[in-house]
């Protein structure tokens, strides 16, 4: 079951299209990722989803709710962390979350603290004043803060920005956690191997518009021309025969080629080596990083 779905968005500003007709959604238990490369419209989508901007035509669906008809209720469903999230420095932490709390009007306020505070590990610090807090710190507060309604959806605008490795292992696990509980987490990212490690899913835009959707393990495990690297004897021989047959292949090293080619003609490639007496001794599918498939997706 979708906990968002937007079909068919788009929103316009300084005379071009920002959003152009975008449709994608995010599943209960899922974490998807939006990326793209800097002004592709990851911003101005979050805050169509947020309620923030409103969309010049389609239409955005949170929990069954339309955002075009019943925003408040759809709103009740999402918690967001968002890339300028403020505290107020003077406050302690859980002044800070009773503060929002008693905004958004949370019924069992100090039970719904306790909870997003243990789930974010900060109750040994909760009692300090925001202003001492590191910038990992901070960021804990922010999801807790986002945590205390139970969303069912969960939108991260940059969440891994300044934090070191120990915070983002943390985020990491934190946001695995919350998705096998049933949450659906949308989140925006430059990190791309982060988004690797952490998402099920990726949104590409450009210019607005979705370029593609698919799974983390689709993208790097069912390309259709994956690059193969082949140790042989020879490789200036090896390109030779190999380009005779329409087979494009570089020299990476004295004894290594490689080629973008499909994975069913591996074992003929290799036969045809053999046959012209160069020695082959390896050969194996080189795994593509998320960077490298958006890179030809981009440019």
């Amino acid at each position: 079951m979708s906990v968002l779905q937007v079909s068919h968005v788009s929103r316009s500003g300084f005379n071009k299209p920002l959003v152009d007709n975008l449709s994608f959604s995010v599943g209960e238990g899922e974490i998807v990722a939006l990326v793209g490369p800097n002004g592709a419209g990851k911003t101005t989508t979050l805050g169509l989803i947020l309620g923030l901007i409103r969309p010049d035509s389609g239409k955005i669906v949170i929990c069954g709710h339309d955002m075009n008809r019943d925003r408040v209720r759809a709103l009740r469903h999402v918690g967001a962390v968002l890339d300028n999230a403020a505290m107020y420095p003077y406050l302690t932490g859980r002044e800070n979350l009773n503060h929002f709390a008693r905004l958004a009007n949370i019924l069992e306020r100090e039970m719904r603290i306790s909870e997003a505070v243990a789930l974010v590990g900060l109750q040994d610090c909760i009692h300090n004043k925001v202003g001492t807090y590191s910038l990992g710190m901070l960021q804990r507060l922010s999801i807790a803060q986002a945590l205390i309604r139970k969303p069912k959806l969960l939108v991260l605008d940059e969440p891994t920005n300044g934090l070191d490795l120990l915070h983002i292992r943390f985020l990491r696990s934190l946001l695995k956690q919350l998705s096998a509980s049933g949450s659906g987490i949308l989140m925006s990212s430059h990190l791309l191997h982060e988004v690797e490690y952490t998402c099920d899913r990726i949104v590409m835009i450009k210019s607005g518009k979705l370029i593609r959707e698919s799974t983390i393990h689709e993208l790097q495990h069912f390309e259709n021309k994956p690059f193969i690297a082949i140790g042989v004897s020879n490789p200036r021989n090896a390109i030779e025969i190999l380009q005779c047959k329409g087979w494009g292949f570089h020299m990476v090293s004295d004894q290594e080629i490689q080629g973008q080619i499909e994975s069913s003609t591996v074992p003929l490639i290799i036969r045809h080596l053999v046959f012209s007496n160069i020695d082959v001794f390896s050969a194996k599918i080189i795994p593509r990083s998320l960077e490298d498939l958006l890179e030809e997706s981009y440019f």
